[in-house]
């Protein structure tokens, strides 16, 4: 079975555990710790993998990445994915979770590249603008500064993908002068 359909199973699963039991927000924090953890951690599936681990061991390794002391939802999806043999997905269904909780939460996620920072109010009317056209409850923008776009910007909310920056525009023009 594909890495991807697994995730996005157990993603949904812990969604709902949490849901059942009131800590979907408290998951979601934690869950995005977990991640950002996993991913600074490269060789995190080759300690996970060691054969002579036990489940313990595991659950007790996975737990270190959360940051802090798991809720309980989540220290018992730790405990059902080492006993799955699922623990070396567990940044995928991170990932997979993360995207789901959004999803259903309404919130839309984007990714705002500029040569210089957006005032307050552009921010404001650049979330209005999102959370209308994605017909979202909050939109999260995360700004990133990077002075080789020249000017204009570049927008990613989710799959989609919006260049408006002049180096893009330059790369345009130079590969339709190019025989």
């Amino acid at each position: 079975m594909n890495v991807g359909k697994i995730s996005i199973r157990y993603a949904k699963a812990l969604y709902e555990f949490a849901a059942s039991n009131n800590e979907t927000q408290k998951v979601y924090e934690q869950v995005m710790s977990m991640e950002k953890n996993l991913c600074a951690e490269k060789n995190y599936r080759t300690y996970i993998s060691i054969p002579t681990l036990s489940n313990d061991q595991k659950v007790e390794i996975l737990k270190t990445y959360v940051g802090t002391t798991p809720c309980k939802s989540l220290e018992a999806f730790i405990v059902f994915l080492t006993q799955q043999n699922r623990e070396e997905s567990i940044r995928h269904i991170c990932l997979s979770f993360v995207d789901y909780y959004r999803q259903r939460e309404g919130i839309s996620y984007c990714t705002l590249t500029s040569t210089t920072p957006l005032s307050e109010e552009e921010t404001k009317k650049l979330k209005q603008l999102i959370s209308k056209e994605k017909e979202s409850k909050t939109t999260i923008i995360n700004t990133v500064i990077d002075p080789e776009l020249i000017g204009g910007f570049k927008l990613e909310i989710n799959n989609y993908r919006l260049d408006a920056s002049v180096k893009h525009t330059l790369s345009e023009i130079k590969k339709s002068l190019v025989i």
